[in-house]
């Protein structure tokens, strides 16, 4: 699901939640993907849910 949600997005977009899910840390990563996403919902690039899913994947999903 959040693969079809990245792949719709353009490619500047889709690299720059990538590096965002890579360089995730802490609180202070926490709040900047937060952010981002939440821009990307008020622009109408994604919806509510889709916003909560990408969030998920910067913060808690890792790559195996």
């Amino acid at each position: 699901m959040t693969r079809k949600i990245l792949d719709r997005l353009p490619e500047n977009i889709q690299s720059y939640i990538e590096r965002l899910k890579r360089d995730y840390n802490g609180n202070e990563c926490y709040h900047r993907g937060s952010e981002y996403v939440r821009g990307l919902y008020h622009a109408g690039l994604i919806t509510d849910r889709e916003r909560m899913l990408l969030f998920t994947y910067i913060t808690i999903w890792k790559d195996r």
